[in-house]
């Protein structure tokens, strides 16, 4: 158990020692001075206290009540035409209310039903599936196409006409280069060293 003075306590919280010491005896611990040893036991009767004299003992408090006052001055004329100063107040109140969190503790614990069930489950997935092929079959045929297109324009050479339409010449020469083992592996021809097909 840490044991510090009284003193040293009233230091820690920024009090002054004899507000402390008040409070002590009014907490029911028999300190005399600044000087006398205060124990960990000590405190905590200290805290029970003071918990109690503000309305906060046992439970944790639940609501929070916060008053803010302000003033101003406003300049208006009167009917006669003299210039008077009003002091409006201004106060507001503010209540923050802690939220019960049982109950959200309780939804979460409970085991929740599936739902959608097993065939879903399968007829969802084989939709994924169909998308999947239907999407690999479209990416294909587009790069087909544009491997046709590419060869074709290099064997008559137009190459520079259908770069200049919209085909850049880093995507062509990609997807060129993709569709080569394809375009061979289907029709069984070679591309020569100038692009036309041999």
């Amino acid at each position: 158990m840490a044991v510090t003075t009284v003193a040293q306590f009233a230091a820690e919280l920024n009090r002054p020692s004899a507000a402390l010491l008040e409070q002590l005896q009014s907490a029911g611990v028999a300190k005399k001075s600044p000087d006398d040893k205060l124990t960990d036991t000590d405190k905590e009767r200290l805290l029970e206290f003071l918990r109690s004299a503000h309305g906060t003992s046992g439970a944790e408090r639940k609501k929070i009540t916060l008053t803010r006052k302000s003033t101003s001055e406003i300049k208006q004329a009167d009917a006669s035409g003299k210039a008077r100063t009003i002091q409006v107040e201004v106060r507001k109140k503010r209540v923050f209310v802690k939220r019960e969190e049982a109950p959200a503790a309780a939804a979460i614990e409970e085991p929740v039903a599936p739902v959608i069930d097993e065939a879903e489950v399968q007829r969802r997935e084989a939709e994924a599936a169909r998308q999947a092929e239907l999407m690999r079959r479209q990416d294909e045929d587009a790069a087909r196409r544009a491997f046709l297109l590419f060869a074709h324009a290099a064997r008559f050479g137009q190459l520079g006409l259908l770069l200049t339409n919209g085909l850049g010449l880093r995507a062509g020469l990609f997807l060129a280069a993709l569709q080569v083992d394809l375009f061979r592996a289907r029709s069984g021809r070679l591309l020569g060293t100038r692009g036309r097909i041999v």
